[in-house]
């Protein structure tokens, strides 16, 4: 069951009134789907005597903290923007700081983290133009220097007591609080670092105040950013394997754990201490998982009783409702269901008393949850039912994906397949409306993606699809199952890349698609790998083969090293397999459709990893690029304009042929200059960039004064799942140092290139890269490159090719441009033409180029 992301907010408790004064507050993190409010605050009229308007002001700052404790956090957030307006005519600094403050927290509860960073840049002196509010992979390196500048201001005047800049008030608390909401803003948009050095010098601040309340507090927010971190070394390991994010990962969880047992050591209040001893306890349980630790953990054992006796007496409200649901999702993992259906149950009575129906569904459905597990599928039918109920009366598409999924579950266990589906649709459409609010921004979301966003997608095309084989699943169910897919595609690389994806080339692709493309699916589940097969105005075809998915990958792994090592004989062994399982099904379809002259790849998993040129047709004995077909990979069909592009355009070239170093790293020298000679020779219209003129100021100036539409960069390269490992190597102002440019930095020059001319860039070539070793989703860098670029078309290298190899293939490929050969067709000819010299014709020569995207 998808687990609540819980947020804790502390008890502000000294002198400045304006600030959060209640109950410190948990507040579940939420999509800002809840109940609008109709009460309307009084305007402000000019004549009104300042006292009355002082009164009138922490009036309404007390109501936001009441509705905020209620979960009424729209009603909240309106109240504290009133109450802003009346403490700036005022001229009440201390009152305006307060209420930034405390909008912050509403707009978190509301899930709206980027707006709660962006409204807090005032109250810690940082300039909104600045980008520090983006999501996290968006964010340049500039504005993160300049953010921290800002920051450490604050920390070099908590010594001078002296500096007032609120009159009658010293600004050093009011800023340890400030930094501390910031820093919990930053963690939940995923700027992790920034967010540590913020709640540092919240804590040191605090520290020099010895309040007990901000420093607890401020160990917590440090704790819950140390946990992210961790998260995010874990996601980092469990794509590329590396030992390095392993200790790094486990570093983080320790200090964690250390930032949350040292909560206790304050006289913090009650909430704050409960908090860190449930965030400590779900750590402990989540970190000894990781580990495969088989012997029971003293300390978290020892917990239980210590929260159990501490979790009775918090009073009536929302915030109780969710840490003692959060406390019966834990107990839970302890095999203590019937005392965490107890415990699931006094939170429902809290949440109805309160009457918030958001608590009472979120209630509800946990006790199904809670019964699924049990396996009385009976009673966790009728009350994930009823909670779904309530959710969708108050539109939280985010509680209500939770439950249909859940149900789904349900409805499947009990052999109820099309009840299943039904709620499974409804599940994905929800969670697709969730995304689309604040996909990415919670840091929480990014490294779950694959416990709480992929499987709903893949279980759903497993119901949608089959099992059986025994006969074919229907139009409608294969052209769901196609459009699932192609939305997990779609979240997948939003995910990866931190950002609502801006799908301004997703049309109707019936209308534009080419009718002379085959588009083939290839889905891959845990028992087995998925076909379906899409000609140009015929049925769709599925086909099944039941293998386990860890074959499928250990296969793939094995043909990929045999390609790379030139090992050709192997080469074919293994893939051999692979076009069985993807193309022979296929073959007596292609040859009845006599049209068909490029194969389009959606491809799954550890599929995308391998180049479809090289598997072996070992009955013609060749290999598929040896075939009448040019070959196209498409991240998703949603994704790219497949419309028939202009030809002709001017190219830049760019390229590094000496050895350079950035930092540790050491990048040797590759012969590029013979292929940019080339290209400049073949294409009639070409400037190029070599060396120390290929500089980050020299590119973006360059692409700012042409209207470029051919991009070539000759230069080391590296694709990987981790947006801060891929990047091309160009020249540093320095001699003989280089510069890493980022992927998320090459993005910004292209795109803004793109909007700047009436004509997109048609084509990005980049031939000496290669994909992260052992990283399973490494293709995941090249293909959010292609999207979020804004180039219609990509031609990469999978890993680093032979340079004099590279040369006759890139000379070709561009004289078959020249010639108006569609740029699909272009590059398979060129692999052919490599393929055909002896001394070229093992994969590893020819294989590596992939063309992403449009193929006209």
């Amino acid at each position: 069951m998808a687990k609540p992301i819980i947020l804790f907010f502390r008890k502000v408790k000294f002198i400045i009134k304006y600030l959060f004064l209640t109950l410190a507050i948990i507040l579940l993190i939420t999509w800002g789907h809840g109940k609008l409010g109709n009460s309307a605050i009084s305007p402000v009229f000019a004549s009104t005597p300042p006292e009355e308007l002082e009164i009138q002001a922490n009036s309404i700052t007390n109501e936001g903290h009441q509705q905020l404790a209620l979960g009424e956090n729209e009603e909240a957030l309106k109240s504290w923007e009133e109450a802003m307006k009346l403490y700036e005519e005022l001229g009440n600094k201390e009152g305006v700081i307060g209420s930034i403050v405390n909008q912050s927290i509403a707009l978190q509860a509301l899930g709206q983290y980027r707006r709660a960073c962006q409204v807090l840049l005032p109250a810690v002196d940082i300039d909104s133009q600045e980008n520090i509010c983006d999501a996290s992979s968006e964010v340049d390196k500039n504005s993160q220097e300049q953010c921290q500048d800002k920051i450490n201001e604050k920390d070099n005047s908590c010594a001078n007591e002296g500096d007032k800049n609120i009159p009658g008030q010293s600004p050093n608390l009011i800023s340890a609080i400030a930094l501390r909401t910031f820093g919990d803003a930053l963690r939940n948009i995923g700027n992790l670092d920034l967010s540590m050095e913020a709640l540092e010098i919240s804590l040191k601040i605090a520290q020099e105040y010895k309040s007990d309340v901000d420093i607890s507090a401020a160990l917590l927010s440090l704790g819950n950013t140390e946990r992210g971190l961790y998260k995010r070394e874990v996601d980092r390991y469990n794509r590329s394997n590396s030992s390095k994010y392993k200790n790094e990962a486990k570093n983080n969880a320790e200090q964690a754990l250390d930032y949350y047992r040292e909560v206790s050591n304050y006289s913090g209040n009650k909430i704050t201490q409960i908090q860190a001893k449930i965030n400590r306890l779900s750590l402990l349980l989540e970190f000894d998982k990781w580990l495969n630790e088989e012997k029971p953990n003293r300390e978290a054992e020892a917990l239980v009783p210590e929260i159990e006796s501490e979790i009775t007496s918090l009073p009536e409200s929302v915030i109780t409702v969710y840490t003692k649901l959060n406390f019966a999702e834990i107990l839970s993992l302890f095999s203590k269901k019937y005392e965490a259906i107890q415990y699931a149950n006094d939170a429902l009575q809290q949440g109805q008393k309160l009457n918030n129906k958001r608590a009472e569904a979120y209630a509800i459905g946990t006790i199904g949850g809670l019964y699924e597990e049990m396996n009385d599928l009976s009673e966790a039918q009728k009350l994930t039912e009823k909670a779904s109920t309530i959710a969708k009366s108050i539109l939280a598409y985010d509680i209500t994906y939770q439950w249909e999924w859940q149900l789904g579950r349900i409805y499947r266990k009990q052999g109820n397949i099309e009840g299943a589906i039904a709620v499974y649709d409804a599940a994905v459409k929800d969670l697709q409306i969730v995304r689309q609010d604040l996909l990415s921004i919670n840091i929480e979301e990014q490294f779950s993606f694959r416990d709480n966003v992929e499987p709903v997608y893949r279980e759903f095309v497993d119901l949608l699809l089959g099992k059986d084989g025994t006969s074919q699943p229907s139009q409608d169910n294969l052209k769901r199952a196609i459009e699932a897919i192609d939305s997990l595609q779609v979240a997948e690389l939003e995910n990866f890349l931190g950002c609502n994806l801006l799908l301004k080339a997703q049309r109707d692709r019936e209308i534009y698609v080419d009718p002379k493309a085959a588009f083939i699916y290839a889905i891959l589940l845990e028992d087995r790998l998925e076909v379906i097969f899409q000609l140009p105005e015929q049925p769709l075809i599925n086909h099944k083969t039941f293998i386990d998915q860890i074959v499928v990958k250990n296969t793939l792994s094995e043909m990929l090293k045999f390609i790379v090592s030139g090992k050709g004989g192997e080469t074919k062994q293994t893939s051999k397999e692979v076009y069985k399982w993807l193309l022979q099904p296929l073959e007596k379809y292609l040859e009845q459709s006599d049209t068909i002259e490029t194969l389009v790849f959606v491809l799954d998993g550890d599929l995308r990893n391998i180049p479809m040129s090289v598997l072996y047709d070992e009955e013609n004995n060749e290999y598929l690029i040896q075939k009448k077909y040019a070959l196209v990979l498409l991240p998703s069909s949603k994704l790219f304009d497949l419309q028939p592009l202009a030809r002709g355009g001017e190219l830049l070239g760019a390229g590094i042929s000496e050895s350079i170093q950035v930092g540790d790293r050491n990048f040797h020298k590759i012969n590029v200059t013979n292929e940019l000679q080339t290209i400049q020779n073949t294409v009639s219209s070409s400037q190029i960039l070599q060396n120390s003129e290929f500089t980050r100021i020299n590119l973006q100036q360059k692409l700012a004064s042409g209207d470029f539409s051919l991009i070539h960069l000759a230069t080391h390269g590296n694709f990987s799942s981790d947006p801060e490992e891929t990047y091309i190597l160009i020249h540093g102002a320095e001699n003989n140092k280089g510069e890493l440019l980022r992927a998320k930095d090459l993005n910004n020059l292209l795109r803004s290139t793109n909007e700047q001319f009436a004509q997109p860039i048609e084509l990005l070539v980049l031939s000496a890269c290669k994909t992260a070793e052992g990283d399973d989703r490494a293709t995941l860098g090249l293909a959010g490159l292609a999207v979020r670029s804004g180039v219609r078309s990509t031609v990469a290298t999978l890993w680093q090719v032979n340079d004099e190899s590279t040369v006759k293939l890139m000379e070709n490929f561009y004289k078959n441009l020249s010639d108006g050969v569609p740029k699909g067709e272009a590059l398979h000819l060129a692999q052919q033409s490599l393929l055909d010299e002896a001394k070229y014709r093992t994969p590893d020569y020819w294989a590596a180029y992939i063309l992403v995207g449009n193929w006209l």
